[in-house]
């Protein structure tokens, strides 16, 4: 009996680690670096202003993951991309169908990503992404129903990769 005692207890304790503890773990060790990785080999980071790579622990379901970096100043007059489908996975997807801002008014049925992370971020960063956005001298790509939006302001020194999904 107490073998079996023993083994439910292995097996809870296996299952919380495989549930809760190693997501805390690749939180802890991959939210940091995330934009770092994202950039490295497209673009020359500065400084990286905002970083998370998996959703906010007790979060829910539908929550923010985000790239946003300051860029150095020598810098590629088109925006680089890198596909859905790289050797990094598609968390490390990168542009695509870039379009010059300013960015059209949103549908009803987009979603605003900047505005639903924005609770994330200092207001000065958001002021500066929709700006970005909003204003001439940029470039952005977006998904079909706004769940992903990419930003490339040369102007600004930023590029940014903010998903609101699942």
């Amino acid at each position: 009996m107490a073998n079996v005692g023993l083994t439910l207890a292995f097996l809870v304790f296996v299952g919380w680690w495989v549930f809760v503890g190693y997501m805390d773990k690749l939180r802890r060790e991959e939210d940091p670096v995330y934009a770092t990785e994202l950039f490295e080999d497209l673009l020359p980071v500065e400084q990286v202003l905002e970083t998370r790579k998996w959703h906010a622990k007790g979060a829910a379901p539908w929550d923010c993951t985000y790239a946003i970096a300051r860029l150095k100043t020598k810098l590629p007059t088109e925006p680089p991309t890198r596909p859905w489908r790289n050797d990094l996975g598609w968390q490390y997807e990168f542009g695509g169908s870039w379009q010059k801002t300013p960015a059209p008014p949103l549908g009803e049925n987009t979603r605003d990503s900047v505005q639903f992370c924005s609770k994330y971020w200092p207001a000065e960063l958001t002021r500066e992404l929709q700006a970005a956005l909003y204003t001439h001298g940029a470039w952005y790509s977006r998904d079909r129903v706004g769940e992903t939006l990419f930003i490339f302001a040369p102007h600004r020194r930023l590029a940014a990769r903010i998903r609101f999904g699942d």
